[in-house]
């Protein structure tokens, strides 16, 4: 897959700027404390992730559900959290609750059913 141009890169950064950032530790704690959030795991040179990133951005304005961004570019970070979830692709639409994560691993959602997965 060739690497993604600068003009690229820029755009997935302005799509996700809007998502706190998140680490493997913060997430780690949230799961662990049964608190809920919403993360968006991808990363900017994964064609796929640029593809889903300006439709959950849309989604997430239009629902006003709060995203964090987990970026996926070092791998190492993120092998255990991965592999403990069997979250084998980016990207990956992540919502933690209190009876445990539910992940959607689909670049071809829709807007719609990006607002559905959010607000359900």
């Amino acid at each position: 897959m060739p690497k993604p141009t600068a003009a690229e890169q820029q755009t997935f950064a302005e799509h996700t700027a809007a998502f706190a950032p998140v680490t493997p530790a913060e997430l780690a704690h949230i799961i662990k404390c049964r608190q809920t959030a919403v993360v968006f795991l991808g990363r900017a040179s994964c064609s796929y992730c640029r593809r889903f990133a300006p439709k959950l951005q849309r989604a997430a304005a239009q629902t006003g559900v709060s995203v964090r961004f987990a970026d996926s570019s070092d791998k190492a970070a993120w092998a255990d959290f991965r592999e403990e979830h069997d979250i084998d692709t980016v990207p990956a639409l992540i919502k933690i609750l209190s009876d445990g994560l539910h992940v959607v691993c689909n670049s071809k959602l829709s807007e719609q059913d990006i607002e559905k997965f959010l607000t359900s």
